[in-house]
């Protein structure tokens, strides 16, 4: 038998693929889309194996270690889909898989440190003279007290260059023992015991009566659980957990052991699903298509028919009834026995979505987010893989659900930049994965929203997508009135405080007549920032370029970029003064002045200091659904997908916070909040007004959302973006350089930058390198360098990419010895 090779994509940022050599006692288990172990380097991961071949041009190869799966776990299609991702946003083909797996199913090998042998003060003396480095590592290490400690923590502990290397050395010396160790999986199936009356009593009831009889004086526990068992099984029951068992008749898992060892009862271990329960419901309410929505569904049930890839941006106004066109297509799909995902832009929204959809579907619906323990969302991703789960619902990762025969991708809010994943590679945008997700399934793609993206407004618009309008409200509600106000003219007339004489009225109203009002406040915190009257310094973050926010619930200042947190100064750090004064507003600020204007009012607060528990958005919609709250007060998490028939009254406290967002996008999305926001009112019979606050009311966004002409305001906006040459009218790619060494950080920009224009297609543009808007995140400075590609030079994009893949590879080992760090970011959502 001949050798036997595989190329393994691994979870490491290098664009290549590893090739080793298969032993013979593993050559019937590989397969392609498989997870393997495999060595590298001096450690152990986990690849997934991308090709197999018969030849190799590769000579002394390392073997695999072993094969993980019984069958693959990517499909080819997955396979397509997850290269295209890696070309397209210039990450590696193993970061993009790893990142379509569920979290804890790639295996990283862990090296770990151990001291193996006493050193005494004298010799630790005598190596601080002749290798002061190698001495305090040790020193470190018998700190530890012979624990075991990973070179990862090591690192970070120790400011040690070239650890490795001292490592290696003490190794060799005998004082320490440098392991490799590869974790145990973290995403696990889960077992449970279950518990059932023996068959021979099952079928002979006398004889398990006679059994109750004999136990009853001597061991009445024993009884309970007998007795519990037998009316289960009246009740058609057949078995019972063990935990349930043990919590509904009190009894010990030592009591059930002593039934199963006179054989009336037997204790089996079975697999369980953990499945993530909400506990919001909507009411049920009949649901009649107007014509508009009849016309859409329409138009989408011919391109289900035809098979055949298509994308269709469904533009409809708030509250035109986009959800149940999702639904309606979706059982078409269904009868077609195919699949579905519904992408949702925040996991906030999830719960009232879901909650449809499993009203209309039943069982046959998943959710996938991060909110989810590990266990949940692997026994969800397992049941989608073994077709269990028909249709997936989830934010952005949900897009990778491993479903097969897809009929339909949608896309809700399509515009939200909460679609595009920016902290960790790959950098992609979830709604164009699933345009191309379709596109490898011959599925329709649905792009649904009240206030499209630009590039998805303008797309419809050259017929790339077709597109369809609903312009009507359910139930013949009407859109909103919508007012805007000047707070100048309300400090002139000496209001204090961030609430608006009108808006004060109108909550004063509403709160009278019992119905719902929710008041947005796009940043969190009690005050924005801490100013000295005297000098006019301004606390800043010791880490980052902004300024620290003050929570007044925890009396202290915190940085909403790192997370650092410093106490409230009783004087200035520069002038020593003493008149410190709060400034700006943030949610826990509104709340507190509408607690003083309206006391006896039940307020809700729904932003990322009140949402941290696994189920907290649930909650807090349950809880406003239910009327138990007056007022849901809150940041973005309120500003969209939300449908509450009570609510009447939408207050905007300050309308200026995006616009002033030094980004080309600021009024695109200023607008776009603005309208969202101004959908949540009057969406039953009931007709709703919105109050906005701005120290701007001149700006020319607010008369297209006073207005309500969106498309209007879109058309306004792309004469703006082909002046400035923009997106759509090009495509964006932001390199970041950053590090902790200014000097290092610009030098290598500077270099980059050079060899890039140089390197450039004839009419691609490149702006910078220049200090980023934000210059300074996390102890890091960050320069940027904008390449602007025109469209019509786009379409042959494979010269640039690699033009930048090459580029990035040669400085990749220079950048690391300077600390610099480089990402690339294709179609970035902000620039700053």
């Amino acid at each position: 038998m001949g050798n036997l090779y595989v190329n393994v994509a691994l979870p490491v940022p290098i664009n290549k693929l590893f090739t080793y050599i298969v032993p013979d006692d593993l050559k019937s288990d590989v397969a392609i889309g498989k997870r393997v172990i495999v060595p590298f380097g001096k450690q152990e991961l986990t690849g997934i194996i991308v090709e197999v071949s018969n030849e190799s041009a590769w000579h002394k190869l390392k073997e695999i270690k072993d094969v993980l799966d019984p069958k693959p776990i990517f499909s080819d299609e997955m396979l397509k889909l997850t290269r295209w991702i890696s070309d397209y946003y210039f990450s590696s083909w193993g970061e993009v898989l790893k990142s379509a797996l569920p979290y804890g199913t790639i295996l990283e090998g862990k090296r770990t440190v151990k001291l193996i042998r006493e050193v005494d003060q004298e010799t630790l003396s005598q190596m601080g003279k002749t290798a002061p480095k190698k001495a305090e590592l040790l020193k470190f290490l018998i700190s530890r007290k012979k624990q075991t400690i990973s070179i990862k923590s090591l690192k970070n502990s120790l400011n040690l260059k070239n650890i490795y290397s001292l490592l290696n050395s003490l190794e060799s010396l005998g004082y320490i023992e440098i392991e490799n160790r590869l974790p145990e999986q973290k995403a696990k199936v889960k077992f449970e015991k279950f518990v059932s009356i023996a068959e021979s009593y099952r079928e002979n009831l006398n004889k398990l009566t006679a059994q109750i009889n004999k136990l009853e004086k001597k061991s009445p526990k024993q009884v309970d659980i007998l007795l519990f068992l037998l009316d289960q099984l009246k009740k058609g029951k057949f078995e019972v957990s063990l935990p349930e068992l043990l919590k509904k008749t009190e009894a010990t898992a030592q009591t059930a052991k002593k039934l199963e060892e006179k054989g009336i009862i037997k204790i089996t271990l079975k697999e369980t699903i953990r499945k993530f329960e909400y506990e919001f419901e909507e009411p049920d309410k009949k649901i009649v298509l107007n014509e508009y929505q009849k016309k859409a569904l329409a138009e989408i049930k011919k391109a289900i028919e035809n098979g055949k890839f298509k994308t269709f941006l469904l533009y409809g106004v708030t509250g035109s009834g986009k959800t149940q066109i999702y639904i309606e297509a979706i059982k078409e799909i269904i009868k077609l026995d195919k699949s579905a995902i519904v992408l949702v832009p925040e996991i906030s929204l999830t719960p009232q979505i879901v909650n449809r959809f499993k009203k209309n579907f039943g069982d046959i619906v998943g959710v996938l987010h991060s909110r989810m323990s590990l266990g949940e969302r692997y026994d969800t991703w397992r049941m989608a893989r073994e077709g269990n789960y028909k249709i997936i619902i989830g934010p952005r990762s949900a897009i990778f659900a491993p479903l097969e025969r897809i009929g339909l991708i949608v896309v809700d809010e399509e515009q939200e930049s909460s679609y595009k994943q920016f902290d960790n590679p790959p950098r992609y945008n979830a709604r164009d994965v699933a345009i191309m997700r379709a596109r490898l399934n011959n599925a329709v793609a649905i792009l649904g929203s009240a206030t499209p993206s630009l590039e998805s407004y303008y797309n419809a618009k050259i017929g790339k997508y077709q597109l369809l309008t609903l312009p009507d409200r359910v139930d013949n509600a009407k859109l909103p009135k919508i007012e805007i106000i000047d707070m100048i003219k309300e400090r002139k007339e000496n209001n204090k405080t961030s609430i608006s004489s009108l808006l004060s009225s109108k909550i004063k109203d509403r709160l009278n007549k019992g119905e719902g009002i929710i008041i947005f406040q796009n940043r969190r915190g009690y005050s924005t920032y801490i100013e000295c009257q005297d000098c006019g310094y301004v606390e800043m973050c010791d880490n980052c370029s902004v300024t620290l926010i003050f929570h007044k619930a925890h009396n202290h200042l915190r940085c909403h970029y790192c997370g650092s947190v410093k106490s409230v100064p009783e004087r200035c750090r520069r002038c020593n003064g003493i008149k410190l004064k709060l400034k700006g507003v943030g949610t826990q600020k509104v709340e507190d002045e509408i607690k003083t204007l309206f006391p006896s009012a039940k307020i809700i607060r729904m932003d990322l200091d009140t949402t941290a528990g696994k189920k907290s958005y649930d909650k807090i919609m349950k809880k406003f659904a239910n009327a138990e709250a007056d007022i849901l007060l809150g940041t973005q998490m309120v500003a969209k997908g939300l449908d509450f028939s009570r609510v009447t009254l939408v207050g905007v406290i300050s309308a200026d916070i995006p616009m002033l967002i030094p980004d080309f996008r600021s009024s695109e999305r200023t607008f776009q909040l603005l309208t969202q926001v101004s959908g949540r009112a009057g969406r039953s019979e009931k007709e709703g007004e919105v109050i906005i606050q701005t120290f701007q009311p001149q700006h020319y966004i607010f008369n297209y959302v006073v207005n309500h002409q969106i498309l209007e305001f879109y058309e306004s906006e792309l004469k703006i973006r082909k002046d400035l040459n923009y997106p759509p009218f090009t495509r964006l790619i932001l390199i970041e350089f950053k590090g902790e060494n200014e000097k290092n950080v610009e030098s290598s920009a500077d270099e980059f930058s050079n060899e890039l224009k140089s390197n450039l297609p004839q009419g691609v543009h490149l702006l910078g390198p220049s200090p980023a808007a934000i210059p300074k995140i996390k102890r890091n400075y960050r320069y940027h360098i904008i390449i602007k590609v025109p469209k019509q030079i786009d379409k042959n994009g494979a010269e640039l990419a690699k033009i930048i893949w090459q580029l990035k590879e040669k400085y990749e080992t220079k950048l690391n010895s300077k600390g610099v760090k480089l990402t690339i970011d294709v179609d970035p959502q902000n620039t700053i």
